[in-house]
């Protein structure tokens, strides 16, 4: 029985490793427009709800950990403001703020970089 799971789990990790590269190519080599107002192809959905919004979760939870040890640091050096930016609102922001199947979300605003 758990071989037979296990079989399965493989099969499907091995599938999505071949299908998932294809669509980081855009649609095998197709220009990929990352307007919030395009409707996303359905698989992109999927792969965003199954695999890209749980992976923010997680992400906001280590940065949340890695911004209360940072921030004492940061304090001194007076930089909380980035480490809030990037540990924190960055993966907030792309995990319920960015539309549903947009993969191309970029949520760094070029004044932020100059700071």
């Amino acid at each position: 029985m758990k071989t037979n799971i296990l079989r399965i789990v493989l099969a499907v990790l091995m599938l999505l490793g071949t299908v998932i590269p294809g669509y980081a190519q855009g649609g095998y080599g197709a220009p990929v427009d990352s307007s919030p107002c395009d409707t996303p192809p359905g698989e992109w959905i999927i792969v965003d709800i199954l695999f890209l919004r749980p992976a923010g979760i997680a992400a906001m939870g280590v940065g949340l950990v890695g911004a209360l040890i940072a921030l004492p640091f940061a304090a001194l050096s007076g930089s909380t403001d980035r480490i809030c930016q990037r540990l924190i609102r960055e993966p907030f922001e792309y995990t319920f703020k960015r539309p549903v199947g947009n993969l191309n979300y970029e949520s760094c605003n070029p004044e932020d970089l100059v700071r």
